[in-house]
């Protein structure tokens, strides 16, 4: 995963957002919180509007719909969450190679560019 670290932070957080953007609504019956929480983690991605205890309190709230998990991403934790995209019906490997190439070129982790959702949605 070492082309993981070479991208900002912005830009890994796109990349599980993206990826879980496209298989979302294969992969959970609560899509409406999950598309809540996924609009939060952009919120922040985009405008740095939540802060990670905002976060946390969406991520771990099993009583109103939250995700009801968190963890503390790292190496392995991308590696697991690739390899579980993938046992998903519809599920290409095209985009998560298009989707690395794309954010090591425009986004390298030296540069504070920002990212928009719309923008990095439609390349895949």
């Amino acid at each position: 995963m070492e082309w993981y670290m070479n991208i900002n932070e912005e830009a890994r957080v796109a990349y599980l957002l993206v990826l879980t953007e496209k298989i979302i609504d294969k992969v959970t019956e609560g899509y409406n919180e999950a598309t809540k929480t996924i609009d939060m983690c952009w919120k922040w991605v985009e405008e740095k509007k939540y802060d990670g205890g905002d976060l946390y309190i969406v991520f771990d709230n099993e009583d109103d719909g939250g995700v009801s998990m968190f963890y503390i991403v790292d190496d392995e934790m991308i590696d697991a969450f690739t390899q579980e995209m993938s046992k998903v019906n519809g599920y290409q490997q095209e985009w998560v190679e298009y989707l690395k190439q794309y954010l090591l070129e425009n986004y390298p982790a030296d540069k504070n560019k920002k990212i928009k959702r719309e923008e990095i949605i439609d390349l895949i």
